[in-house]
């Protein structure tokens, strides 16, 4: 049985440092660390068009895509997405929205269209010590089964795809705080507010 054990007295987080792509000896080590700071940042670049968001696995094989928020359904030290053999387990859901075209859309943009304002000299990912996911994305098949999905913990910055094949774009050190913002915009408010937290 899959678990994650996690100690849940401390909550800290920690930082990866991207690989730099170009030598450093011209720049002293402040003048670097502010760059690379900079770097960190979402920038919107409008690399993809909405045609080509859609062509990116799983949206391109889904049927349905929902937005959730869960209770924890196993009695461990962290939660995890209510999902056996495809199914979603619905007494576990506590709010769920189905997206719109239009609401897909605007999911991929952010996905895909924010990233890294630069990764010259190197950037910064920002990642939580903890893991106690709240909420997900689920990508459904014509037959209401879950062929994919994404699992969120937004209090703690981490994530995990039922498949690597599942590409998120950029890590910048606001993209949790946009995809919070997202979801919370469709009426997902447990798992994406400090209050629904700490309930």
């Amino acid at each position: 049985m899959y678990k994650i054990l996690i100690i849940l007295t401390l909550i800290c987080f920690t930082y990866d440092l991207g690989a730099q792509t170009k030598p450093t000896t011209e720049l002293s080590n402040e003048d670097q660390s502010v760059l690379i700071e900079k770097n960190s940042v979402c920038t919107y670049r409008n690399n993809f068009t909405q045609a080509q968001r859609r062509l990116f696995y799983p949206f391109n094989k889904t049927d349905k895509i929902s937005l959730i928020s869960f209770d924890n359904p196993y009695g461990e030290l962290s939660s995890r997405i209510p999902i056996e053999k495809r199914k979603l387990n619905s007494k576990m859901v506590k709010e769920r929205k189905d997206l719109s075209a239009l609401e897909i859309d605007k999911l991929t943009d952010l996905i895909y269209n924010y990233g890294f304002k630069s990764k010259e000299y190197g950037w910064i990912e920002e990642h939580g010590a903890c893991y106690d996911p709240h909420n997900g994305i689920l990508f459904f098949n014509e037959n209401g089964l879950v062929i994919e999905y994404i699992e969120i913990c937004f209090d703690c910055i981490g994530q995990r795809t039922s498949s690597d094949k599942i590409k998120l774009g950029e890590n910048c050190l606001e993209k949790f705080s946009l995809l919070r913002g997202f979801f919370s915009s469709l009426d997902i408010k447990a798992g994406t507010t400090k209050k629904s937290a700490e309930e």
